[in-house]
């Protein structure tokens, strides 16, 4: 329950009435990624479940650096950092963007 969601042990916590439209949200926002990013994320969170959580964290960090490997990927996450949208990661420092070449 709410416990759950303020320890970081669940993302949310909604009363049984809710719960198939919040799932619904969620899901929702899920298909909105680019598939390849699904498919590997899918996939890391499949061998997770038969490895040590060493392995699985390994695995997972290659899944996630073939994401790369997509020039929309890329794209993206630098949209989502310069327009500050990007929640997961520190806001970098004003003017960032200006200094490229």
């Amino acid at each position: 329950g709410p416990q759950a969601a303020e320890m970081g042990l669940v993302n949310r916590s909604v009363p049984l009435a809710e719960l198939k439209e919040a799932a619904q949200e969620l899901l929702a926002s899920v298909l909105r990624q680019p598939q390849h990013a699904l498919s590997h994320a899918k996939t890391a969170v499949k061998a997770s479940q038969r490895t040590s959580l060493e392995e699985g964290q390994l695995f997972e960090s290659q899944e996630f650096g073939q994401c790369f490997e997509h020039r929309f990927f890329v794209e993206l996450m630098r949209e989502q950092l310069k327009d500050g949208t990007l929640t997961t990661t520190a806001r970098l420092p004003e003017g960032f963007w200006d200094e490229e070449a």
